[in-house]
């Protein structure tokens, strides 16, 4: 068999191989990156007054202070702080201590500190 029976033969068929090499190569260069960057910019948009709540109210929240993702919140009474709702906005792990709080944080509650430092100056 020749080159030009081959090709004559085969011609439909590399065709296609071809047409979906294409294919492929732009969906991972243009549709993907696409899809994940619809993805990324959904952020979840932080409810204050929520967070608050949860604390006790703004009044209960005696000072707070953030080293890295730790949230150190000192409360005038930790009874009204609903632990249970605290891990539903975004605390991992709390530590309780006699008279403070110690609530590892995801980074976007880090704006809660600044927001609460900006509110009470």
């Amino acid at each position: 068999m020749s080159f030009d029976d081959f090709l004559k033969a085969y011609s439909l068929y590399i065709a296609l191989a071809l047409a979906l090499l294409i294919a492929v190569i732009i969906a991972l260069f243009y549709i993907i990156p696409a899809i994940n960057k619809k993805r990324s910019t959904k952020v979840k948009t932080i409810d204050y007054s929520s967070f608050y709540e949860v604390c006790g109210g703004k009044d209960n929240i005696k000072s707070l202070s953030l080293t890295g993702t730790r949230l150190t919140l000192v409360c005038i009474d930790q009874s009204l702080v609903d632990k249970e709702k605290l891990k539903k906005e975004g605390v991992v792990n709390i530590i309780t201590m006699s008279k403070k709080m110690v609530l590892l944080i995801e980074d976007r509650l880090k704006e809660v500190v600044s927001d609460f430092n900006i509110k009470n100056e």
